[in-house]
Protein backbone atom coordinates (compact mmCIF):
# COMPACT_ATOMS: atom_id res chain seq x y z
CA UNK A 1 0.00 0.00 0.00
CA UNK A 2 1.11 3.73 -0.96
CA UNK A 3 1.55 6.31 2.24
CA UNK A 4 -2.35 7.80 0.99
CA UNK A 5 -4.13 4.48 1.13
CA UNK A 6 -1.79 3.93 5.04
CA UNK A 7 -3.56 7.03 5.84
CA UNK A 8 -6.73 6.25 4.93
CA UNK A 9 -6.57 3.10 6.30
CA UNK A 10 -5.43 4.58 9.45
CA UNK A 11 -7.63 7.26 10.04
CA UNK A 12 -10.76 4.96 9.48
CA UNK A 13 -11.78 7.67 6.44
CA UNK A 14 -15.71 6.46 4.85
CA UNK A 15 -16.21 8.57 1.85
CA UNK A 16 -19.93 7.27 1.99
CA UNK A 17 -20.54 7.66 5.99
CA UNK A 18 -24.17 6.79 6.80
CA UNK A 19 -24.94 9.30 9.47
CA UNK A 20 -27.61 8.95 11.99
CA UNK A 21 -31.30 10.24 11.34
CA UNK A 22 -35.05 9.36 11.99
CA UNK A 23 -35.37 8.05 8.07
CA UNK A 24 -32.81 5.15 8.77
CA UNK A 25 -33.96 4.24 12.57
CA UNK A 26 -35.85 1.47 13.24
CA UNK A 27 -38.36 3.47 15.73
CA UNK A 28 -39.45 5.47 12.45
CA UNK A 29 -42.78 4.97 11.72
CA UNK A 30 -44.86 6.74 8.79
CA UNK A 31 -47.56 5.93 6.34
CA UNK A 32 -47.91 5.98 2.50
CA UNK A 33 -51.42 8.37 0.76
CA UNK A 34 -52.05 7.48 -2.56
CA UNK A 35 -52.72 10.81 -4.36
CA UNK A 36 -54.69 10.84 -7.41
CA UNK A 37 -53.77 13.81 -10.08
CA UNK A 38 -55.54 14.43 -13.42
CA UNK A 39 -52.74 12.59 -15.37
CA UNK A 40 -51.07 10.54 -12.74
CA UNK A 41 -51.25 8.87 -9.71
CA UNK A 42 -48.70 8.79 -6.92
CA UNK A 43 -48.00 7.78 -3.42
CA UNK A 44 -46.99 10.20 -0.45
CA UNK A 45 -45.31 9.49 2.65
CA UNK A 46 -47.61 10.77 5.72
CA UNK A 47 -48.23 10.92 9.28
CA UNK A 48 -44.00 10.76 10.11
CA UNK A 49 -44.07 9.80 13.97
CA UNK A 50 -40.79 8.24 16.24
CA UNK A 51 -41.95 4.66 17.67
CA UNK A 52 -40.60 5.24 21.04
CA UNK A 53 -42.52 8.94 21.84
CA UNK A 54 -45.04 8.95 19.50
CA UNK A 55 -44.10 12.56 18.02
CA UNK A 56 -44.18 13.86 15.00
CA UNK A 57 -40.82 13.98 13.43
CA UNK A 58 -38.84 14.85 10.28
CA UNK A 59 -36.85 12.63 8.09
CA UNK A 60 -33.56 13.98 8.62
CA UNK A 61 -33.92 14.79 12.82
CA UNK A 62 -31.96 12.60 15.11
CA UNK A 63 -31.83 11.73 18.78
CA UNK A 64 -29.59 9.77 20.96
CA UNK A 65 -32.24 7.08 21.06
CA UNK A 66 -31.37 5.81 17.24
CA UNK A 67 -30.94 2.58 16.49
CA UNK A 68 -29.88 1.26 12.88
CA UNK A 69 -32.56 -0.79 11.03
Amino acid sequence: MNKKANSKVKQQYDAKPVFPRCANCKHYKSEEKIEEGYYANWTKEVNMRCGLGGFAIKKHGTCRMHERK
